[in-house]
């Protein structure tokens, strides 16, 4: 029996019973590892640095000015004018905006924004990813510098910016409007308002309600910096936002207005000069 067992032929047997066990264990180890790493990339790992033995160094550069690119804002969520809503407040911020539309891919937003790119575009891509709170950057390989931005169903808001600078008074437009019995009123203010470079437009009575304190400054969101500069003017002006469009800024005269503040006391001082913005591109 035992000269049997130990045969060529059973030797042979065996010999290609543990190949076999070998190649299929290690098919399947080859199997597992690719699968791990497939995950591990696209979790947004990448191990070409880790396995050279590199440090992963995150680089800070100058961002690109937000007009040196285009910006196409997507609707990735069911409310109606998202994008719109938000690409008019990118373009108050000095963004060039391209397409305004819904998601053209029309997959599952699951961050609350997702700014897709290619190589060309990365510093854009972290300049807009540095609007939205956990937004996500999606590599989709395009050959240009165009990002787009695509609004999940959980965005909320872009963060804050800081506030525009205020306007020359020669490139704002005011509508100088009475609600008070003092007749002339409006054309006196108005006179004094075009002494201090402001362009003045319609001047008139005011046909909406009566102001009861000094003056309001009404005006849309386009022109808010305008509303600051012309708020400056009247002591205790009060800044009232409506929704309409355009830049032109109404100041309606109130029962308790006296005068305008001094002109030198209206000016605005120069702003302190802004640190040059910077994107973090990632080491690895």
């Amino acid at each position: 029996m035992d000269d049997i067992e130990d045969s060529p032929r059973a030797l042979r047997s065996r010999r290609l019973r543990r190949r076999h066990t070998v190649v299929l264990v290690s098919v399947l180890s080859l199997m597992v590892l690719a699968f791990g790493y497939s995950a591990a990339y696209y979790s947004g790992w990448r191990p070409s640095a880790i396995a050279a033995g590199q440090t992963c160094t995150p680089v800070a550069v100058p961002a690109p000015r937000p007009a040196s690119f285009v910006l196409n804002v997507y609707n990735g969520s069911d409310r109606a004018g998202l994008a719109h809503n938000t690409s008019r407040v990118l373009a108050r911020r000095g963004f060039r905006i391209g397409k305004v539309a819904n998601d053209p891919a029309q997959g599952v937003v699951r961050a609350p924004a997702e700014v897709r790119y290619g190589d060309k575009g990365l510093d854009a891509a972290l300049l807009v990813a540095g609007l939205v709170a956990d937004a996500r950057l999606v590599n989709d390989t395009r050959t240009d510098t165009r990002v787009d931005l695509v609004l999940g169903p959980d965005f909320r808001s872009l963060k804050p910016a800081p506030p525009l600078p205020m306007p020359a008074p020669g490139k704002v437009t005011v509508n100088v409007l009475n609600t008070t019995f003092r007749t002339g009123l409006a054309s006196t203010v108005a006179a004094e308002v075009r002494t201090r470079g402001f362009h003045v437009a319609k001047v008139g009575n005011d046909p909406t309600r009566v102001v009861l304190g000094t003056a309001e400054v009404r005006y849309g969101e386009d022109g808010e910096p305008a509303a600051r500069l012309l708020a400056r003017q009247v002591q205790d002006a009060k800044m009232v936002l409506l929704p309409r469009t355009g830049a032109t800024v109404d100041l309606v005269l109130g029962n308790a207005y006296t005068v305008l503040v001094p002109a030198a006391q209206a000016a605005v001082p120069p702003p302190p000069k802004a640190p040059t913005p910077m994107v973090t591109r990632p080491g690895c």
